[in-house]
């Protein structure tokens, strides 16, 4: 018996080189699939990335809308005051009087 051999079988040293060949063989398309995926996922990453500054930029474009009208708005709002405030100036003597000629009339009793 020579000493490579116990019991009529090589020693795994021996066995491991085919089987090694054989998971390189099959590494090689797993490693093929993983990079492919990893570009989709990158590319998709991407596109991702994109439509957030896309949304970004709609958001800060809605704001700056929004912040004008509003300020439109609010000075629209305060020129009515202004006008009503005028306007009760100029009428409150006439509800003066108006409240000063009711003293003379004749109130009849509910019935």
């Amino acid at each position: 018996m020579s000493s490579c051999v116990s019991g009529g079988t090589l020693p795994s040293r021996y066995l491991s080189l085919p089987v090694l060949g054989q998971t390189e063989l099959k590494k090689q398309p797993v490693l093929s699939k993983c990079k492919r995926l990893q570009q989709l996922l990158d590319e998709h990453e991407h596109l991702l990335l994109a439509r957030l500054g896309e949304l970004d930029a709609q958001i800060v474009r809605r704001r700056e809308e929004n912040t004008t009208r509003l300020h439109e708005e609010t000075a629209c709002l305060s020129a009515l005051i202004m006008e009503l405030k005028g306007k009760c100036q100029l009428l409150a003597p006439e509800l003066l009087q108006d409240s000063e000629e009711p003293k003379d009339m004749q109130l009849t009793p509910y019935q």
